[in-house]
């Protein structure tokens, strides 16, 4: 396996390695954690060619999407709600496509980052139990979720967890940057890891 190659080098040193043997960057850690696929380059006229932040690999077929209801649902929900949501989703995307190794770190930080929100004031907990949604649509959305790719996923819990207040962001600070910043490194280090599976693709 090429990871073997790369074993020795440090996670700065890896990313850009494998971005050269890629056909560009959108394409790293296909098909799980790439990048949605280029309308261009499936056209026959990318102009950015190997610099395209899309995926230029072959991908079997089109993504699951939410529908409105769903994304109107998933955008009310507190960050805490959002997180417990996505949680059990990206755990069970993980299992099923054989991402559960690469994945320990960032679901790691998405559950610290999930324990940090669930602690709300009585003021936020009174204003969340009048708005919590129907557990059926809940429910709903989760199965819809579920089909999604692991990556699609990610990005909304990405998005969600990045608007939570942490308690302990000095503590983050201490070990080497913020929440967000330990979140996104451990996202980059995950597709660095998963890059050689494309190529070998």
């Amino acid at each position: 396996m090429l990871t073997s190659l790369f074993d020795n080098l440090p996670d700065s040193e890896m990313v850009p390695v494998l971005l050269a043997m890629l056909p560009n960057p959108g394409s790293m850690a296909h098909p799980e954690l790439c990048r949605r696929p280029c309308i261009y380059f499936a056209a026959g006229s990318c102009a950015n060619g190997s610099a395209c932040g899309y995926c230029h690999l072959s991908h079997e077929h089109r993504p699951s999407h939410l529908d409105r209801r769903h994304r109107d649902l998933l955008r009310n929900l507190s960050e805490a709600e959002c997180l417990a949501l996505l949680l059990p989703v990206l755990r069970c995307r993980a299992e099923s496509t054989g991402l559960a190794a690469e994945a320990v770190e960032v679901l790691a930080l998405l559950e610290d980052r999930a324990v940090a929100c669930a602690a709300p004031s009585e003021a936020s907990r009174a204003a969340t139990a009048a708005t919590t949604p129907p557990q059926h649509q809940v429910s709903k959305l989760s199965a819809a979720l579920c089909k999604m790719p692991f990556s699609t996923v990610l990005g909304m819990a990405l998005r969600g967890a990045t608007g939570c207040e942490n308690k302990h962001e000095e503590d983050l600070a201490a070990m080497g940057g913020s929440s967000d910043q330990l979140l996104l490194g451990a996202v980059d280090r995950m597709r660095a890891r998963l890059a050689p599976q494309a190529v070998g693709a």
